[in-house]
């Protein structure tokens, strides 16, 4: 049995799971706390799941191709008509 998984599959899998995390426990850590210093690090946690959010959306191909065909365009001449 082969098992072939690539690692930025296991990245994007692994932020698309840490990243909502560090979000929803930086709000409550931030919500809950009254020391200031817990309250930063809540913060802290907040941004840096946005971070990964965005670095996620950042870096996740739009679309893949899984042939080796390539498009070929090739133009002709450029004819004008006269203008009227």
């Amino acid at each position: 049995m082969d098992v072939s998984i690539e690692l930025s599959a296991i990245v994007f899998v692994s932020a698309l799971v840490l990243g909502p995390a560090l979000i929803s426990g930086g709000f409550v850590l931030y919500r809950e706390a009254s020391a200031v210093g817990w309250r930063a690090f809540g913060m802290g946690s907040i941004a840096g799941g946005v971070g990964l959010l965005l670095f996620l959306a950042l870096f996740l191909p739009a679309t893949t191709t899984s042939s080796s065909e390539t498009i070929s365009v090739t133009g002709g001449p450029v004819v004008e008509t006269g203008r009227r």
